[in-house]
């Protein structure tokens, strides 16, 4: 049984003195962002840089759109992440601290988040409530290999999320809904991806030429769903 991790980016055991660095989704932990206030989260963001691990805690609110760096991963408190040393190659499993996240805003015509390349959505509710035409929950435009998994995404106005022209996009054991006319939970233009255990809701209605729907793909050959 493993002992329980007492520091924040280190792995340290209460049974030895050893204290090696974490690595998450194969990248070493330098530091761990905390998004706490909507009006400073991108500012959180961009100064944690790349290849890092940004905590929404709480329930935050933001008026335009979020945007992950290359290779980012977004989470929300009280989930619960593997983290391997760097050094021993031991794993263990740490819960942020907190309660469940949310991320939520009316960001008209626009997604409250944007992923990037290589980017990771885990563990975190995003809402957009804007009654605007495409104001999606989450988007995804030209980028690979980002991932969404864990997660809960709602949109008033727009997809859950909206993917275009983007590559080897992972969506899995999340719950996406829209509830506006016209859209769905999940619309992906030219993209490939692979979708597992998702829940999918859509109770919009349409307009007899654009329905509302649960999945649209266009253009999706390789996808797996």
């Amino acid at each position: 049984m493993a002992d329980p991790i007492i520091r924040d980016v280190d792995i340290v055991t209460q049974s030895a003195t050893l204290v090696e660095a974490a690595k998450f989704d194969g990248q070493t932990l330098s530091s761990v962002a905390t998004i706490k206030d909507g009006t400073t989260a991108q500012a959180t963001i961009n100064a944690a840089g790349a290849n890092t691990l940004v905590v929404v805690q709480g329930s935050t609110t933001v008026t335009s759109q979020l945007t992950l760096l290359t290779g980012q991963t977004l989470s929300g408190s009280g989930t619960t992440l593997t983290l391997t040393g760097a050094s021993s190659g031991r794993q263990v499993a740490f819960t942020l601290p907190g309660g469940s996240a949310s991320l939520s805003g009316a960001v008209a015509g626009a997604s409250v988040l944007s992923l990037s390349q290589g980017s990771t959505l885990r563990g975190l509710t995003v809402t957009n409530t804007s009654t605007a035409a495409n104001s999606h929950a989450v988007s995804a435009v030209n980028v690979s290999n980002a991932s969404i998994t864990g997660s809960t995404l709602n949109a008033a106005k727009g997809n859950g999320l909206y993917a275009s022209g983007s590559s080897s996009l992972s969506v899995s054991n999340s719950s996406i809904s829209a509830t506006g006319n016209d859209f769905g939970a999940i619309r992906m233009d030219h993209t490939t991806a692979t979708l597992s255990g998702n829940t999918l809701s859509s109770t919009g209605a349409g307009t007899g030429t654009t329905f509302a729907h649960a999945l649209w793909i266009t253009d999706g050959g390789g996808s797996t769903v």
